[in-house]
């Protein structure tokens, strides 16, 4: 069972990170399995 935030705590969660960094939310048969940030000092090595 997937658990759910409200949208305060999503905010409170991934508001700051989002700002300089990329946030993925990984989901299979649409179900959400994960997530990952890819912050941005490791983008500049990146073939973009």
């Amino acid at each position: 069972m997937l658990k759910s935030y409200p949208p305060e705590v999503v905010r409170q969660i991934y508001g700051g990170i989002s700002q300089n960094n990329l946030c993925f939310v990984i989901e299979v048969n649409s179900e959400i399995i994960g997530e990952c940030w890819l912050l941005d000092k490791h983008t500049d090595s990146m073939l973009i």
